[in-house]
Parts: structure tokens; sequence; C-alpha cells
């Protein structure tokens, strides 16, 4: 299993980085369900045929669309943030993850980072109310790959205030909320997690 390294962690920091050409098809990891019976995979973010579908949910909002079309292409080069997108059984597209470190990511004007702070987003690119156990999975998938690379210390993620399968799935992993932050734009919350490495 080759596993990819988020942006700005060296080879030093984590595991091997995948320098290969076949970004955006190659699976970085699985994880295995029983409840639901599933498998979930994590792969490099693909701007050609990931985007479409994030468009398909956002396109009753279309500064929104623009905003996040421009944002995964400045991603796709950035040093310090990186995307992907979990599979169902390595097919459904489910969820995209953006991984950033969170020193350079705008919601630290909310809170005081460290060096090996972290920022995960999640953006579900299908429906998943229908069987809210996804959201756990998916969250549990992203926290066990990240537990892999001992210089992410704490994640943080950004979980907008009316979403309560996000922020019961965070409660059940071992997040804490640390901060409410209310714009004119939008209501969020901030949950915060300490990883446990064994050296």
């Amino acid at each position: 299993m080759k596993t990819i390294a988020p942006a700005g962690l060296t080879f030093s920091d984590c595991m091997p980085v995948n320098t290969g050409t076949d970004t955006g098809t190659a699976i970085v990891f699985t994880k295995h369900f029983t409840h639901p019976d599933t498998v979930l995979s994590l792969r490099p973010f693909c701007v050609d045929t990931d985007l479409p579908e994030l468009h398909k949910r956002k396109s009753h909002h279309p500064q929104l669309a623009a905003l996040i079309a421009s944002s995964y292409a400045y991603t796709s080069v950035s040093t310090f943030a990186h995307s992907y997108m979990v599979l169902q059984d390595n097919g459904r597209s489910l969820c995209a993850v953006d991984v950033c470190r969170a020193s350079q990511d705008e919601i630290a004007d909310y809170f005081e980072t460290g060096a090996n702070d972290y920022i995960l987003r999640l953006t579900p690119v299908v429906p998943l109310t229908r069987n809210a156990g996804l959201y756990s999975c998916i969250l549990a998938t992203c926290m066990a790959w990240l537990a892999l690379f001992p210089a992410i210390k704490s994640l943080v993620v950004e979980c907008d205030a009316g979403q309560v399968n996000w922020q019961q799935a965070l409660g059940k992993a071992g997040f804490t909320c640390i901060h409410h932050i209310s714009t004119e734009y939008k209501e969020t919350m901030l949950y915060s997690y300490t990883f446990v490495h064994n050296h």
C-alpha cells in the first residue's frame, strides 16, 4: 500500500511520498468497516473528475461553486495544503477531504496554532443523511490515515453549526468543541483532536 503524505510533511516526517504520475487515481489508504459493512478508501483529489461532483452539490450557489473551483486549482499546486476524495468500495465518491497546515489557514485567526496542527475539512459530494453511520466512517478513515504521520500532533475541524450529523460524529471520535465562529457569512464550530503517537 502506497501512502501519500499530506502537504507540508517531508519524507523524514512520515511515510514514503508517492512521486509517481498516477495522482488522482492511486489509493493511498483503505479502511474496512462492519457497521455499516463497507470499505472506504482515500485517493488524491482530481480536479478534472471530482470538481464537477462538487459543483453538482453547490450548483444553487454559483458564487460558492466558483470559489470552490479556484480553491482546488490553488490547492493542486500548494505546498501547505492538499486534497483527497473518500471512495466507498473503491468506486463511489463520498466526500472531499482537505488537509492544510493550520497556521496557514484563514481560521487560524480564531485560535492559537502550533507547527504540528492541521486543519481537516470534509465536504460530502453525495447526500449522507440516509446513512448517518457514514459520517463516522469517513471521519474514522481520515483519522486513521493521518495518525500514521507523527508530525501531525492535532487536527482542527470546522463544522457548520447546522451540521448535526458531523457534530455527533466528531463528538464520538473524541473531538472537543473549542470555538464558535459567527460572521456575516457563516456560523461554524471548531473542533479539536490531539493524537497520541506511540514511539
